[in-house]
């Protein structure tokens, strides 16, 4: 019997196909088992979550569970024939035992799926679909380096942005961006140089954003090859400090300032290439608690490798002993950092630091004022940071219990603190 396509998910599968980030691929597998296998497949990457790889045949010949190693698939697609390689999977679903319809579901594990077309030119220009970037507008134009980098609003964008503003969607691909591949580029020169854009828009909007889909095409607009990953992904919140419809030119900005460290930083002897990663995971957690706790980690992990990095007289050692106070103070006194007393007020962040990595009352009057604390030490968190790559201009921030604006340096108290009721 004859399988409907995406099955056994075939009564959802003009959604899936819909919002998919690559055209339906359908063809014949063959995995690397005790003897090859003639399997049929078919192969989408839904609007979250990993590529779905779908496969049909004899039970004796599926993948059942666990992960599995190559797997190629040749088929045909609306780009034309293609060959499909994926190194490693896992199996996420198999049909059960009663059932007639034989059927496994995989995702690639561990490294990047490829899909290589029949048109084998040279690559003129590259296109990586994001997770969770949004910006106003339709297009948007930045300089990374000297390389023109354009984003733009995916297909579907309207609804994608309807079903993640309701939280239907935990993870939407908004956009894509888009850059020319210049003279003597390697595939892996263009791939990192994709990971970079990605990473720093991080920052402007405080979430992960992974590239799911890296798409390499020639002069003629025609597709030669895919590159399909599984990044962390960040549940989609509007906004963040860079929010272009309160900060026009701040993404902009942070690009032509800030790229060029920002790789520097990430090719650093220091391991400055967790602190995207960091920035991304504090409002991804469901308790205001784990949120601090991160939140105290990334902040002690910028101020000790700020330190480490200005060569002054400390060892590394002894800054690796520093406890949060004594952190703070080296910021002051070393890096000369501005810290308000209005950040140490009743000596808060430390007391509430300790009591939630060991577990003891918290030391706020209520949820309202541990929440006030929250956002005051994030928001100077991602101000130490843009300042840190060079950034220079203004950001999305409190005053009088209102969003407004201030530079980037600005640690007044005015423009730092938040004001929530709590009830």
């Amino acid at each position: 019997m004859t399988k409907p396509v995406l099955y056994p998910f075939h009564d959802a599968a003009a959604t899936l196909m819909r919002f998919s980030k690559i055209p339906l691929h359908q063809g014949k597998a063959s995995v690397r088992l005790e003897e090859s296998a003639d399997l049929r497949a078919d192969v989408l990457v839904p609007a979250e979550g990993d590529c779905l790889i779908f496969l049909h045949g004899a039970r004796k010949k599926l993948p059942r569970r666990g992960v599995g190693s190559g797997l190629t698939i040749s088929g045909d697609s609306a780009d034309g024939p293609f060959e499909l390689t994926c190194p490693l999977f896992h199996i996420k679903a198999s049909s059960p035992l009663r059932e007639k319809l034989e059927w496994a579901i995989l995702s690639p594990a561990n490294q990047p799926m490829t899909i290589d077309y029949k048109a084998q030119r040279p690559a003129a220009k590259v296109s990586a679909i994001i997770n969770n970037f949004d910006f106003e507008g339709v297009g948007l134009s930045v300089d990374a380096s000297g390389r023109t980098v354009q984003f733009a609003r995916c297909n579907q964008y309207e609804r994608l942005r309807e079903l993640a503003n309701t939280d239907i969607l935990r993870t939407p691909a908004l956009t894509s961006f888009s850059f020319d591949v210049w003279a003597g580029a390697s595939e892996q020169e263009l791939m990192t140089f994709a990971q970079d854009v990605a990473s720093l828009c991080a920052y402007a909007v405080g979430q992960h954003t992974g590239v799911t889909v890296l798409s390499l095409f020639d002069q003629d607009g025609q597709v030669i090859r895919r590159i399909i990953g599984n990044p962390v992904e960040s549940r989609f919140k509007r906004g963040g400090i860079l929010n272009n419809s309160r900060v026009p030119d701040g993404i902009t900005k942070l690009f032509s300032q800030c790229f060029e460290e920002h790789v520097k930083m990430r090719r650093s002897s220091l391991p400055w290439i967790k602190l995207p990663s960091y920035c991304a995971t504090i409002e991804d957690l469901p308790y205001l608690e784990e949120r601090f706790a991160v939140l105290m980690i990334a902040i002690e992990f910028f101020i000790k490798n700020s330190l480490i990095e200005s060569r002054n007289a400390m060892a590394s050692r002894q800054i690796e002993k520093m406890d949060f106070n004594a952190l703070i103070a080296a910021a002051r006194s070393i890096l000369g950092w501005r810290v308000p007393k209005h950040y140490t007020k009743k000596d808060l962040p430390r007391l509430l630091r300790n009591a939630i990595m060991h577990g003891g009352e918290l030391p706020t009057k209520d949820s309202a004022e541990f929440r006030q604390v929250f956002d005051k030490w994030l928001l100077f968190l991602y101000r130490r940071v843009l300042m840190r790559l060079g950034y220079d201009g203004i950001v999305v921030s409190p005053q009088g219990g209102w969003v407004s604006t201030s530079p980037v340096s600005d640690f007044s108290e005015a423009h730092n603190s938040f004001s929530y009721s709590s009830g």
